[in-house]
C-alpha cells in the first residue's frame, strides 16, 4: 500500500524561483513532470538540486550557495523569478521554499510510554522546513542570504490533522560580524567525532524553540544559531561565564554522581530537590565543596579561553567538565558524598546565585559567552538537522538529460556511488561495486542481491544484452563491453546502438538507490525506440514499487501511457502511487497543475497543450492531406 511506502519527500512549495511564481506540489512514489520545452519543468527539479548541493556544501552561517555540483544558477537576480512586463522592479524579492519530509519514528519520539511494547507500531513523523532567501549585499555574489528559517515536526492524527511536537523559528538573521557589542568569547559548536571547527554563529532576530507535550507548550528564546548547510543545528544563548559554567557543572555533577554510585546501593534521588530550596537548607561544608569545585571549573574554562593553543577542545564544555569532575573525585573521595548531599538539597537557582557571589571579585566572570542551549525534549533542533541533512545530503540521486556518448574506455575515477551528471562514472562505479548488495527491482522478494546480477537482468529484459563486462585497463580507464542478445562475443558500446549507453546509467542509478531515496531523472527516454520507452515506464514503476521515490521529467507519451496502463491493470500499481505534474507557461510564468492517475489510468486534469494532442493532430492532418492529394489526382 502507498501508505506504507517509505518515500520521504512528501511536498514542495516554491515561491519566486526561476520562472515559477508559486507552486504547491504533492509528491508521490512516482511523480512524472510533462510539458512543452521551456515550460519550466526543470525548475521544479532544480529547487531540490539547489537545496541538496547547499546541504552537501556544509556552508556555515547565513549564506546559501547558488552554485554547486548539480547546478550553477549564477547570482540571486539570475536565480529569482524572471520579472514580467509591468512588474514593479523595486519590489522586495525573496525566494521561498518549503519541503515536507517524512520518515519512520524508529527512535520513538511519538510513541506513548504506556503503549510502548515490542509489538507497538513504529509511527511516521513529518518535518516541515521553510527557508526564505534574500539578495546578498553584493549583487555579483553567487550566494543568497538566509533571511529566515522555520521548522516544524509533527505526526498525523487519525483525522489527518497535524499534531505539532516541536517547532523552531528564526526571523531576521544577521551575520555576527555585522553586530556590535558581541561577547568577548564564543563557545564553539559542540564536539564532532572528526574534530572541531571554529564555525561562525549567526545572530538572530526573533528566534525560538517550542516543544509541545500533552497539549502544553514550552518556548525557549534564542540569541544565536549554528547554521550548517542552511539547516539549524544548535541554538545558543548569551550568558556570563559564571552562569554558563555553573549550569554545565550542575548537569555533569548530577550525571556523574548517579553513574558513579555503587551498584549495590540505590542511586541517589537528584530530581526531588525543591525549586525554592535555599542555601540555608544545605550543610555549609557541602555547599563549600560545591562552590569550590565550580569555581575551579570556571577558572579553568577562563584560562582555556585565553590559551589559543587549547581552543580545539573549548567546544566540548560538557566533556571538559566530565574530565574535571572525574579528576576531582579521584583525588578527594569525600567530594562525591558532599556534592551528592548538596544536589539533593539545593536548587539550581540558589546554587547559581551563590556561585555568582563567589566569583563577583573576578571581572571575567561577568564576561558574556555563547553557550549551547539545552534541548527542551525530543525531537530536538539537532535531530531535525540530522533528518534534513541525511536526506538532502545522501539520499538525493540525480542524472541529467544528456548522458555521455558511447566510449571504448571510461573514466576510472570513483565518486562514492555518484554516477556524475551525465553518467560519466557509471563504468567505474559498476566495476568497483559489482558485488554491492542492493534491493532488487521488479522482484517478488526484497532479499538483497549483487548489483551486477540486477544490471544484467534488466539489460536482458530490455532486450539489449545478456550481460555487461567490465575490465580495468589501468591508466587508460575502465573497459565496458556487453554481450548482445544474439551474439557470442562481447563488444564495446561504440559497436552497438547509442541506446545502450543512454539507458545503462538510468538502470544503475535506480538500482544503487536505497528504499526511501529520491531519484531525479531528466528525459530518461532519450535515444530509445518507442517500444523501449514503454519498457522504461515499466522499469520506473517497478522501481517506485520497490520503495524508491522517483521524480521524472519526460517528453515521452509512450512512457506515460505505459505507466497509465499499468495503473489501470488490476495487478499493476497501487492507487495513489503515481502523480502527473503538468507544466505550462502563461504570460512568462510557469504554472504547475497536479493530477493523480485514477484507477482506470485516466487523469483528473486536462493534459497540457501540445503533449498528447500532437500525435492525434498530426495523424488527422496526414489523413486530410492524403485525401486532398488523392482528390486532386483523380480530378
Amino acid at each position: 500500500m502507498v501508505r506504507d511506502h517509505p518515500y520521504r519527500l512528501r511536498s514542495l512549495v516554491v515561491d519566486d524561483f526561476k520562472s515559477i511564481r508559486r507552486a504547491e506540489v504533492e509528491l508521490l512514489p512516482l511523480s512524472i513532470v510533462v510539458g512543452a520545452n521551456s515550460s519550466g519543468k526543470s525548475s521544479l527539479m532544480q529547487v531540490i538540486l539547489a537545496i541538496s548541493q547547499a546541504v552537501r556544501s556544509r556552508s556555515a552561517g547565513a549564506t546559501f550557495p547558488l552554485n554547486g555540483e548539480y547546478a550553477r544558477f549564477g547570482t540571486f537576480t539570475e536565480t529569482a523569478r524572471f520579472r514580467t512586463r509591468g512588474e514593479d522592479a523595486s519590489s522586495d524579492r525573496h525566494i521561498m521554499v518549503q519541503v515536507t519530509l517524512s520518515d519512520t519514528d524508529e527512535r520513538g519520539f511519538f510513541r506513548d510510554e504506556e503503549e510502548e511494547s515490542e509489538d507497538s507500531a513504529v509511527k511516521r513523523f513529518y518535518l516541515d522546513w521553510h527557508l526564505a532567501l534574500a539578495p546578498h549585499e553584493s549583487p555579483a555574489s553567487g550566494t543568497a542570504k538566509i533571511d529566515h528559517v522555520w521548522l516544524r515536526c509533527y505526526e498525523q492524527s487519525e483525522d489527518n490533522e497535524p499534531l505539532t511536537v516541536m517547532q523552531y523559528g528564526i526571523d531576521g538573521i544577521a551575520d555576527m560580524a555585522s553586530k556590535e557589542a558581541e561577547p568577548a568569547y564564543r563557545v564553539l559548536v559542540p564536539m564532532h567525532p572528526r574534530g572541531h571547527t571554529d564555525q561562525e554563529l549567526t545572530r538572530t532576530g526573533e528566534a525560538y524553540v517550542e516543544h509541545v507535550e500533552d497539549e502544553e507548550s514550552t518556548r525557549l528564546t534564542c540569541d544565536a544559531v549554528h547554521l550548517l548547510g542552511a539547516i539549524p543545528r544548535q541554538t545558543y544563548a548569551l550568558s556570563t561565564i559564571a552562569e554558563a559554567v555553573g549550569r554545565r557543572w550542575w548537569d555533569i555533577a548530577q550525571i556523574m554522581v548517579t553513574s558513579l554510585s555503587s551498584t549495590d546501593e540505590e542511586s541517589p534521588d537528584l530530581n526531588g530537590q525543591k525549586a525554592t530550596a535555599a542555601v540555608v537548607d544545605v550543610e555549609a561544608d557541602d555547599l563549600q565543596l560545591m562552590i569550590d569545585s565550580a569555581t575551579k571549573a570556571a577558572q579553568r574554562f577562563r584560562d582555556t579561553l585565553d590559551d589559543r593553543s587549547a581552543r580545539s577542545w573549548i567546544p566540548s564544555m560538557m566533556l571538559q567538565m566530565h574530565y574535571f569532575l572525574g579528576e576531582q573525585f579521584r583525588k578527594d573521595p569525600d567530594l562525591q558524598d558532599g556534592i551528592t548531599r548538596g544536589l539533593q538539597s539545593l536548587s539550581l537557582e540558589a546554587f547559581l546565585d551563590e556561585l555568582d557571589n563567589r566569583l563577583s571579585e573576578h571581572s571575567w566572570a561577568q564576561e558574556q559567552v555563547w553557550t549551547p542551549q539545552e534541548d527542551l525534549g525530543e525531537p530536538s533542533v539537532e535531530w531535525s538537522h540530522v533528518v534534513i541533512s541525511s536526506f538532502f545530503g545522501r539520499s538525493v540521486k540525480y542524472l541529467g538529460p544528456l548522458r555521455k556518448a558511447p566510449q571504448v574506455l571510461y573514466d576510472p575515477r570513483l565518486r562514492d556511488l555518484e554516477l556524475g551528471l551525465s553518467g560519466e562514472y557509471t563504468a567505474a562505479i559498476l566495476h568497483a561495486n559489482s558485488h554491492y548488495q542492493i534491493v532488487p527491482i521488479g522482484s517478488d522478494t526484497s532479499e538483497r542481491v549483487a548489483l551486477e546480477i540486477e544490471v544484467n537482468k534488466w539489460l536482458n529484459r530490455f532486450g539489449l544484452a545478456t550481460k555487461a563486462e567490465l575490465k580495468d585497463r589501468g591508466r587508460l580507464g575502465i573497459g565496458l563491453q556487453i554481450r548482445p542478445i544474439a551474439g557470442i562475443e562481447s563488444v564495446d558500446l561504440t559497436s552497438v546502438g547509442v541506446g545502450v549507453s543512454q539507458i545503462l546509467p538510468v538502470i544503475v542509478l535506480c538500482l544503487l538507490a536505497q528504499p526511501g531515496d529520491l531519484v531525479i531523472l531528466e528525459q530518461p527516454e532519450l535515444h530509445l525506440h518507442p517500444a523501449l520507452q514503454q519498457q522504461l515506464g515499466d522499469f520506473l514503476l517497478d522501481c517506485a514499487k520497490s520503495g524508491r521515490q522517483l521524480l521524472i521529467e519526460t517528453h515521452s507519451e509512450h512512457l506515460v501511457n505505459r505507466v497509465r496502463r499499468r495503473v489501470a491493470d488490476p495487478s499493476g500499481a497501487d492507487e495513489g502511487m503515481v502523480s502527473l505534474l503538468f507544466a505550462e507557461q502563461v504570460d512568462g510564468v510557469t504554472e504547475l497543475r497536479q493530477s493523480v492517475i485514477d484507477p482506470y489510468g485516466g487523469s483528473e486534469s486536462e493534459w497540457p497543450s501540445g503533449f498528447f494532442d500532437i500525435s492525434a493532430a498530426e495523424a488527422q492532418a496526414l489523413v486530410s492531406t492524403s485525401l486532398t492529394k488523392r482528390y486532386r489526382e483523380t480530378d
